[in-house]
């Protein structure tokens, strides 16, 4: 696992919180994803992984927004995509979920691919 040339990343020394309790920990990372958690440095790791050091910090689970206003298209006089997706990212939030009320409504399988590309390009979270 440590010689894995995926792992990229890790957030060492970390309080982990999980549904089950808080316990100290590592999380690995490849990419964007987390590919294991271990007891604090309990797997040996490149020097060219990038550590993130959590001492005294809890690492949380990213919470999930299912009713977002993100205004574009449409109503960027209020806000946009980046603007709303910062905020949510801001405040620990990782995903969220898009209302459908935009300009033009998103009432068909072509606006709704559309959207899609526009948030890939402009969100900051998924």
């Amino acid at each position: 696992m440590g010689d894995d040339p995926r792992i990229d990343r890790v957030i060492e020394n970390g309080e982990i919180v999980t549904g089950s309790g808080v316990a100290p920990g590592d999380l690995l990372i490849a990419g964007e994803k987390i590919v294991a958690v271990s007891a604090p440095g309990a797997v040996p790791l490149h020097e060219s992984v990038e550590r993130i050091d959590a001492t005294g910090k809890w690492v949380l689970p990213g919470m999930v927004d299912v009713h977002v206003h993100l205004r574009e298209p449409g109503y960027v006089h209020k806000e946009d995509i980046t603007t709303c997706t910062q905020a949510a990212a801001a405040g620990g939030v990782t995903t969220v979920f898009g209302m459908p009320n935009l300009n033009p409504v998103t009432k068909t399988r072509q606006i709704l691919e559309e959207l899609f590309d526009l948030y890939d390009a402009k969100s900051i979270v998924d």
